[in-house]
């Protein structure tokens, strides 16, 4: 008598919620998943949900879901809408159901965004001076450009880029690490939007 292997294949599941059922209605942000984010200028571009994160090698491993926007101003510069697409990954690292949305932006939820989009961009801006620089001399720089940073963060951009513009602090000149531009120049065209 010939036995028969039978096919009992598990199907993947989705990383996320470890189940094979479409997760659509799982709000993934809940689920303690590590976070990596993408900004770009000041933008949220995309959002990284895994599964694991190795504090020690700073390596994160099983990409559960990725999230991506996208951003459309209007003439004027203000943000009209975001598309959003969701996509969630199954256990063998195959697509399993991707989802998009649209999220219409009203003029004061627009101006709102604009003020978070800027700060995100100085506390970048902040991250690199200071690596660039030091604590001392990146505190310095700051602290001299403390007003027109505050005026950029409510939408009013010239007064800092004229500040960064002639500030006569020396260090401005200096190359920045890789050796590209001056970390006045890098400064300017990180706060340029």
């Amino acid at each position: 008598m010939d036995l028969e292997l039978l096919d009992i294949s598990i199907p993947p599941v989705f990383v996320a919620t470890g189940q094979p059922i479409k997760p659509d209605l799982v709000d993934y942000d809940s689920l303690g998943l590590k976070k990596e984010p993408t900004f770009l200028k000041g933008r949220l571009i995309a959002m990284r949900y895994y599964q694991e994160y190795d504090r020690a090698t700073k390596i994160f491993s099983n990409l559960a879901v990725l999230e991506e926007n996208e951003y459309l101003d209007n003439p004027e510069g203000y943000l009209e809408l975001r598309l959003r697409r969701v996509t969630w990954y199954l256990s063998d690292g195959q697509v399993g159901y991707s989802k998009e949305t649209e999220k219409p932006f009203t003029r004061a939820e627009a101006m709102k965004e604009g003020v978070v989009r800027r700060n995100n961009i100085v506390d970048y801006a902040k991250a690199d001076i200071i690596a660039f620089l030091g604590e001392m001399q990146g505190a310095d720089l700051w602290i001299s450009l403390e007003g027109p940073i505050r005026y950029y963060i409510q939408g009013i951009v010239q007064p800092l880029y004229d500040a960064i513009t002639a500030s006569a602090k020396p260090y401005l000149n200096n190359l920045t690490p890789d050796g590209t531009q001056t970390i006045r120049t890098h400064l300017l065209n990180f706060v340029t939007i």
